[in-house]
């Protein structure tokens, strides 16, 4: 997509926002109260949307009405009718809302947020959505499910998988939002784009967190094969005994786990899960899903 389409996808996102949020301060309740739009729904239906958006955790309704004509239709999660479920999706989800439009965009996740804004736009095929966090603490893990969901919606209209790099990124950027981490890409002299990308922990969250990194792979079968042959435990954590020194500690023992393209190696002393482990683990989770 070129730099001009980017920009127009984000302004039309911005102008459907404000209409919403326009229209919704004026009357005080939820807008949904124009109608919708005819035509096909191609490639997602509305149905489509809402199955996969609530399997990634963001608990989509289908509205009534949609904010104008030419949308095909709407879904939101803070709709249900019920101000006290509301809230309690609100907190724990973010205010999320999801549009089917005529036509599609093309085979890309656009992601944009603007200076002194809270909210975060996404526009992919012929899905736009926006997310306006609870809070702070919680906004890197609510974006991340819509993000997760339109990427689900992606892969399974023929999208090609995120490059490694790219979601390489994504981890640094929800790592320092989540849980303020630093993570450092490692310098490859091999030919880039051969090797998995692995990002280390810089020194400052060693010193929280232990030794550990993140090794993203092109597919998902590529950190299965690193484990070939081993068993998980019940928290489907792979446990290595070694007398490898990464970074100039000392660890006798390797904990590994698998999220999608992604592994999370993890060293210490015991074979033991610390909080430290588990924050990381969660926070994995949140951006690539379990």
């Amino acid at each position: 997509m070129t730099l001009v389409s980017r920009v127009v996808v984000a302004a039309s996102l911005v102008i459907a926002w404000i209409g919403w949020a326009g229209a919704a301060a004026e009357s005080g309740r939820n807008v949904a109260g124009a109608r919708c739009g005819k035509g096909p729904m191609r490639p997602v239906t509305v149905r489509e949307l809402v199955r996969v958006f609530r399997s990634n955790g963001v608990s989509l309704h289908v509205e009534s009405g949609c904010m104008s004509r030419p949308i095909l239709a709407q879904a939101r999660n803070v709709s249900s009718g019920s101000p006290e479920r509301d809230r309690a999706v609100e907190r724990r989800e973010g205010d999320v809302l999801c549009m089917i439009e005529p036509s599609s965009v093309g085979n890309v996740v656009t992601r944009a947020r603007y200076p002194g804004d809270a909210q975060t736009y996404f526009h992919s095929l012929n899905v736009l959505c926006a997310v306006f966090p609870s809070s702070d603490a919680h906004a890197a893990e609510q974006i991340g499910r819509v993000e997760r969901a339109m990427d689900e919606l992606l892969r399974t209209h023929g999208g090609p998988l995120e490059p490694s790099s790219v979601l390489a990124r994504r981890l640094v950027r929800a790592f320092r939002e989540m849980l303020d981490v630093g993570l450092e890409r490692e310098a490859n002299p091999t030919v880039p784009g051969a090797f998995p990308v692995t990002l280390l922990a810089s020194a400052a969250s060693r010193k929280r967190y232990g030794p550990f990194q993140l090794v993203v792979y092109d597919t998902p079968q590529e950190p299965k094969n690193e484990v070939y042959g081993q068993r998980p435990d019940v928290d489907g954590i792979y446990w290595t005994n070694t007398r490898n020194q990464p970074s100039g500690h000392a660890p006798y023992w390797a904990a590994e786990k698998i999220h999608g393209r992604v592994l999370l190696r993890w060293w210490h002393s015991r074979k033991h899960v610390s909080d430290a482990w588990r924050r990381l683990d969660a926070a994995l989770s949140g951006v690539v899903g379990p």
